[in-house]
């Protein structure tokens, strides 16, 4: 555009020709900022009219006022004409939201029970989403219920009323142009109703209609309903909120205008603007009609400066869509009549009034005023309503040419789907133009309904949506303005492919009547241009008459066609499916023949009961046509079964219909091959395993459907067999397996109640079993005889773990001999059930790890339908093995050593016990507390469950030992067999009061489990005496804990003033007596921590000065050190008190300069002793539980910092 811009720039100033200069490009630019918009908007997610987003405005800004200078020089023809379209009354960043988000006003907490959630726009509109179904189409959005749920902005009722509910969508994913709406029929459920309106009709009711669209994907789309009921007025269309909201509008659907039709000039209304001489349909007016009635009638009057003939071609329009032939102007008058109707009125419609420009009337001034217009019934009403005018330009336009021949060329064809009905070559020439609407008529005598399913291609690439029918006036219309397609100069092949379906000896072409049915428009000047027709004035582009030959019909398998097993015996199953599609005309098919195709290829054998059944597309049941017969076998030759037997496998069964299989080429139907699973030809020789196949025979001489208009007949099936698939003949089976989960299991001797061996038995997919014996044998190993087997039986568990059967017991046994159950239970298809053998092991003498035993199970049946037997195999179960069973014992995870406070409970020791080969009831534990200033301390010894409930609690008492006791006897806990650590049990110490008159601080109150008793399931009693020792409890009147902070100043080092400890310190018991704590530092060498400086804070205020600082190592050249404070006088402690340490910093100079301060944990256990003893160890914190009379530093009631949670703790700040 820059080049010629500049050529022509150069031109004008010579010749001082401004005007054209600039009517010309000012168009230019303003029709490449519509592109740059269209071009937007289709990356949008929401679908608008005319947009720009905010970067956009920026540049929209720079442009424009060169547009309105250009617009004020032509004022006089009023050449731009710019109004902005007003939006809804918020947008999402007046509320902190933006384009996209989910809202909801749902709040229980705060009273608001609302669960609607919608998604907003840009423009202030927000859609429903309807309901979870709904919500979960939407992966992007996060899987439903959570995160999608958690995702949702909760919003106030007065932000969710600020937008405005839109109920308008369009399927974005398939690129649907149609645009749909909802109407709601309950709390979570809707149709959708297709809009049936142009843009500008749209537009001219609302003028933010696109602003509304939403985009939804193809399953959204495809979940709802689609109404029979298209809207054709925006009134129609339903609001939605619920009671309490603000900006409720009620949901009943407001009814379109009705009464007598009144005119004018639509919102939408084309503004001044300049035409180019020779273009093709210019938008000159758009008029409004509100009411109820038909318009036969309209007067135009041409206006400007202009004569008759440079409106060369007048239209009526719909949209894209053409509503007259063509008219001209005769003494500035235009006149469209048609007594029948031009169009009809129902609510609200647009029409636009266009035309072709003459060549050669640059400079003329051109529009159209509406003087009248007529209704049925009615008179002629009077208008006045002006268009604006229109100034002339001269420019050269790109050029559409239609090609000389148009195919198909006239033939006699058959119906058939996706036949090409029209075909042109366009040569476009000059520059590229935008395709943006189609139109061809059909001419020939077929009905409306023999033709459908019209797509348009051009070079290959379908344009637009599929049309399914041709309208009332025989047109097709592919609407494109909504997604244009770019024709690029050179020649470019536009074609209309469709379906025929009917019409048989009728006919049909397809025309592109006028040079208005083609909307192309020139890319660089943005006006319609007029096509030719191979290089002359237009005139009709036809293609060749096809006429449609005679009717066919088609047998053809359907792809759900049954292509599993069937079940031997079985009634009426179907053996094959197939779609029987007409064309060209009806034919009533009267009879079809069949067959079976039999793996045995048996020359006597037919399937019993053969019956065939119908469904057409609309009906929801089969019916059954013709009557009940065998159908033979494709190589029977047994007289009675076939209505034909022949050789070389062409014998078959023919079942007649009369009419009741009379095929609409409009609605095919479908039909069932059904039969039972019986041989009916003598002897039953169905065998498990045959395979059979349904076929619709043919032979040439059949001559068996009657085409309904051509009254000739054809054969069905046309010219070959049609098979089914190939379906085995299955009979039902059982399978009996050793279960896996059942391991091989070492067995106590003696012992009642054994599972001696466990299996599965399983059904298979084809039909139920009848149960009705299971034989059992045993195999020996060495002692354990059969003999020493009594009271077995079997059980049957189903797979929900109820019983299904219980036999009867047997005495004994013997491993010579099977015994055999008689049973009675029933084993669905496909269902596994456990058969378990159970028994009582007698006494006998162990001998050694050959002792076995194992079980030996076959399982035999009846099956339902076929009525066969069926058995399994004789199955080995699992080993038992001959033992003695043991219990022991161990510790169970870990208890940590710790401070325990006086008057609590806690933790000691935790042990487990192991039972193996046997289950064993605990019945006795002991356990013990050595030190015996501790035993002073322990007011009871509790023993807890691995829930930790308590089962029991003693006192501990004093043995000659030495050592303190607390027996547990009684009990009757279960440690079961085989499961490692099957019994978990805590024992737990109560303290009692320590300190004046009470026990010893200090002490420690370690817990040992030291003997425990347990039977075996026999009664026989097992002792294990190996010590189990717990944790190490340090008993005090109370006891403090260090908890770390982070620092208020954080970890970077920075010369200045810098906190570099932080910490909580709290008290467990009772009151706790604190006197120093010592910190170890680590810095760089540079770093510098002014002894003189540190602080320590307590609560935010400085203490440093109750008690002394002990630096070192804190100048320049030292890399370690500490920091003791010690308080003047003993510091107490109530509650949590938070304590900082702070100093000045200087010398910090480079990266990775740091200062570390920690709070160690050096010391072991040691007695409590006097302040000074404790102070002079390493110990880093002293502290004291006040528990010694007269208490004061000289007592000995101090401790060091053993086991003081949660110590060490460490701060690090670096540069």
């Amino acid at each position: 555009m820059v080049l010629p811009f500049l050529r022509e720039f150069n031109e004008v100033r010579s010749n001082k020709c401004w005007s054209m200069f600039i009517a010309k490009y000012v168009l230019v630019i303003f029709r490449r900022l519509v592109l740059v918009t269209r071009r937007w908007k289709k990356n949008r997610i929401i679908i608008m009219s005319i947009a720009i987003t905010h970067d956009q405005t920026r540049s929209f800004k720079k442009i424009l006022p060169i547009v309105l200078a250009a617009a004020a020089i032509l004022a006089v023809a009023a050449f731009v004409s710019y109004q902005p379209v007003a939006d809804a009354s918020t947008t999402p960043a007046q509320w902190g939201l933006k384009e996209g988000d989910r809202i909801s006003a749902n709040n229980i907490a705060a009273g608001i029970d609302d669960p609607d959630l919608y998604i907003i726009n840009d423009f202030g509109y927000m859609r429903l989403i309807l309901n979870p179904a709904i919500a979960a189409m939407y992966g992007q959005l996060g899987a439903w219920p959570q995160p999608f749920l958690s995702r949702v902005k909760t919003v106030s009722p007065a932000v969710r009323d600020a937008f405005t509910y839109s109920g308008l969508f369009r399927n974005c994913e398939s690129n649907e142009q149609a645009v749909w709406a909802y109407e709601f029929t309950g709390e979570d459920t809707g149709v959708i109703h297709h809009v049936a309106m142009t843009g500008e009709a749209a537009v001219a009711q609302d003028a933010n209609f696109f602003k509304k669209v939403f985009c939804i994907n193809n399953k959204e789309a495809a979940w709802f309903t689609k109404s029979p009921v298209d809207y054709t007025n925006l009134s129609q269309i339903m609001n939605y909120c619920r009671p309490g909201q603000s900006n409720c509008q009620g949901v009943t659907p407001t009814p379109p205008p009705s009464g007598p039709i009144s005119a004018t000039l639509a919102a939408n209304n084309p503004a001044s603007g300049t035409l180019v001489a020779g273009q093709a349909i210019a938008d000159l007016i758009h008029i409004q009609f509100m009411g109820t009635g038909t318009v036969t009638q309209m007067v135009f009057k041409r206006i400007g400066i202009s004569s008759d003939t440079t409106l060369s071609s007048v239209y009526l329009y719909e949209g894209e869509s053409r509503l007259s032939d063509s008219s001209t102007v005769s003494s500035n008058m235009i006149t469209f009549n048609d007594p029948t109707g031009l169009f009809v009125v129902n609510g609200s419609r647009v029409i636009s009034t266009k035309s072709n420009i003459a060549a050669s009337t640059s400079g003329q001034t051109v529009g159209l005023q509406l003087v009248s217009y007529t209704v049925t019934g009615g008179t002629m009403s009077t208008v006045n309503l002006n268009g604006n005018l229109f100034t002339i330009a001269e420019a050269s336009l790109a050029t559409a040419d239609f090609g000389a021949t148009t195919t198909p060329a006239a033939a006699t064809i058959n119906p058939q789907n996706d036949y090409v009905m029209w075909q042109n070559t366009v040569t476009v020439g000059v520059r590229s133009v935008t395709l943006k609407s189609f139109k061809l008529r059909q001419v020939g005598s077929v009905y409306p309904t023999d033709l459908s399913n019209f797509r348009l291609y051009v070079d290959g690439v379908q344009a637009g949506g599929a049309v399914a029918s041709l309208d009332a006036q025989g047109y097709i219309t592919f609407d494109l303005s909504g997604a244009p397609v770019t024709l690029q100069t050179g020649g470019r092949i536009i074609k209309l492919v469709g379906n025929i379906v009917n019409g048989s000896s009728r006919n049909f072409s397809f025309s592109l009547r006028q040079a208005g049915d083609i909307n192309v428009v020139d890319s660089n000047f943005g006006v319609s241009i007029l096509a030719t027709n191979n290089g002359s004035a237009f005139s009709a582009v036809t293609s060749g008459v096809q006429t449609l030959g005679a009717g066919t019909i088609s047998i053809t398998k359907t792809s759900d066609s049954p292509s599993v097993s069937v079940v031997k015996g079985a009634s009426g199953v179907t053996l094959a499916r197939y779609t029987v599609q007409a064309a060209g005309e009806k034919v009533k098919v009267e009879n079809l023949s069949f067959n079976i195709v039999d793996s045995a290829n048996r020359n006597a054998f037919s399937l019993r009961n053969g019956a065939i059944f119908m469904k057409s597309s609309t009906d929801t049941t089969w019916t059954q046509i013709g009557s009940t017969q065998s159908i033979c076998g494709f190589d029977d030759q047994t007289t009675g079964q076939c209505t034909s037997i022949a050789v070389a496998s062409a014998s078959y069964t023919t079942f007649t219909f009369g009419s009741a299989l009379t095929v609409d080429p409009l609605n095919p139907v479908q039909i069932e091959v059904r039969a039972d699973m019986v041989d009916n030809d003598g002897t039953d020789n169905v065998t498990s395993g045959d395979t059979v196949q349904a076929r619709v025979f043919y032979k040439s001489t059949f001559n068996n459907a009657q085409l309904m208009t051509s009254l000739s007949y054809i054969n069905a099936p046309t010219a070959a067999n049609q098979d089914g698939n190939t379906l085995t003949i299955q009979a039902g089976t059982l399978t009996l397996s050793k279960y896996a989960a059942y391991a091989d299991q070492t067995v106590i001797v003696p012992k009642s109640l054994v599972k001696l061996g466990h299996y599965t038995l399983t059904g298979s997919a084809f039909e139920d079993v009848n149960v009705n014996t299971i034989a059992g044998g045993f195999t020996e190993g060495d002692e354990w005889t059969a003999a020493k087997l009594a009271d077995v039986y079997v059980k049957v568990v189903g797979p929900d773990g109820n019983t299904v059967y219980t036999s009867d017991k047997k005495g004994t046994v013997s491993a010579t001999a099977s015994s055999s159950w008689s049973v009675n239970f029933v084993i669905a298809k496909n269902v596994t059930q456990h058969v378990e053998v159970w028994g009582t092991v007698q006494s006998f003498t162990v001998a050694g790890a050959d002792d076995t035993m194992r079980t030996e199970v076959s399982v035999t049946g009846t099956t339902t339908q076929s009525n066969t037997s069926t058995s399994t195999s004789v199955i080995l179960g699992q080993t038992m093995t001959g033992g003695a069973g043991s219990v022991a014992s161990g510790l169970y995870g870990t208890i940590s050593d710790k401070l325990t406070a006086a008057n609590t409970t806690t933790d000691a020791v935790r042990f487990s016990f192991t039972g193996t080969n046997d289950a064993f009831t605990l019945t006795d534990v002991t356990m013990k507390v050595n030190n015996a200033n501790a035993a002073s301390t322990v007011a009871k010894v509790l023993l807890k469950d691995v829930n930790g409930t308590t089962v029991a609690q003693k006192d501990i008492a004093l043995v000659a030992s030495g050592s303190y006791y607390a027996t547990f006897t009684g009990l009757s806990l279960t440690i079961p067999a085989n499961v490692t650590d099957g019994l978990v049990l805590t024992g737990a110490v109560q303290f009692g009061s320590i300190g004046v008159g009470a026990a010893t601080t200090s002490a420690n109150a370690q817990l040992t489990m030291t003997e425990f008793k347990a039977q075996d399931s026999n009664g026989t009693q097992t002792t294990g005496d190996t010590d189990r020792a717990g944790a190490n409890l340090y008993a005090h009147a109370s006891y403090p804990t260090v908890a770390s902070l982070a620092n208020v100043d954080g970890n970077t080092l920075n010369n200045g003033t810098k906190y570099i400890s932080s910490f909580n310190l709290s008290n467990t018991g009772g009151q706790v007596g604190w006197d120093k704590i010592k910190w170890t530092t680590a810095k760089d060498t540079n770093t510098i921590m002014t002894s003189s400086s540190f602080k320590l804070f307590e609560n935010g205020v400085d203490v440093s000065s109750q008690g002394t600082f002990t630096v070192t190592g804190a100048g320049a050249g030292f890399t370690a050190g500490t920091i003791i404070f010690v308080w003047t006088a003993e510091r107490p402690l109530t509650t949590t008190t938070k304590y900082e340490l702070q100093t000045n910093v200087s010398g910090v100079d480079a990266a990775g300069d740091f200062i570390q301060a920690q709070i160690t944990q050096p010391s072991s256990n040691a007695t409590p002793s006097q302040y000074a003893t404790v102070a002079a160890t390493t110990a880093s914190f002293v502290w004291t539980d006040r528990s010694a009379a007269s208490h004061g530093l000289g007592t000995g009631d101090w401790m060091n910092d053993h086991l003081v949670l949660s110590l060490p703790l460490t701060w690090t700040s670096t540069k």
